[in-house]
């Protein structure tokens, strides 16, 4: 949050306003501005869901190879604490997108993707985000929208600020995979 403060004997009453002990008037506006670390969260949380969330659809096999998910996984790891890079590879979230892809033969993109602080302390940074994940054929054609939202905590790590966590309902990826088997 942002507070601007103007000092001044003549602003109209209309103002919000206080008043210290020699009688001066004190205007001040608040508004929801992000900070810069609040600014890079916000960018760096679009970054991050199009990086994890695109997929061309060249080579699904490759790609859900260990080879394959090794490289996709540094293209993670800029984003991530070293702490959640780890459970990101062994929890194997970084699958259900190249999964999902695969199942639907479809190359997968993110769009419409917003993104808003839920709260900020510190130490951490809580953003909301909701996005669209279109799935299109291989001549471009969209044939089916998924709506996601979910919720990525910040945290400094090595001076930094990179992601913990990211939850987000995954249910749908579930459902496309439990259809395929």
């Amino acid at each position: 949050m942002i507070i601007i403060i103007i000092s001044s004997k003549s602003l109209p009453d209309d103002y919000n306003t206080i008043y210290d002990k020699d009688d001066t008037q004190w205007m001040y506006f608040t508004g929801c501005h992000p900070s810069l670390h609040q600014q890079q969260a916000l960018e760096m949380s679009l970054e991050y869901k199009t990086t994890e969330l695109t997929v061309d659809g060249k080579d699904y096999e490759d790609t859900l190879e260990m080879e394959g998910l090794l490289a996709k996984g540094e293209t993670m790891k800029p984003f991530l604490t070293s702490r959640n890079y780890e459970a990101y590879m062994a929890n194997r979230y970084i699958v259900l997108p190249l999964q999902v892809a695969h199942i639907e033969q479809a190359k997968l993109h993110p769009e419409n993707i917003q993104t808003k602080i839920k709260d900020n302390k510190s130490d951490w940074i809580l953003v909301e985000y909701t996005l669209d994940l279109k799935f299109t054929d291989e001549n471009g054609k969209e044939f089916k929208s998924i709506p996601l939202s979910g919720d990525i905590t910040f945290l400094q790590d090595q001076g930094e600020w990179r992601i913990q966590d990211d939850t987000y309902n995954r249910d749908a990826f579930a459902d496309i995979i439990n259809s395929s088997l």
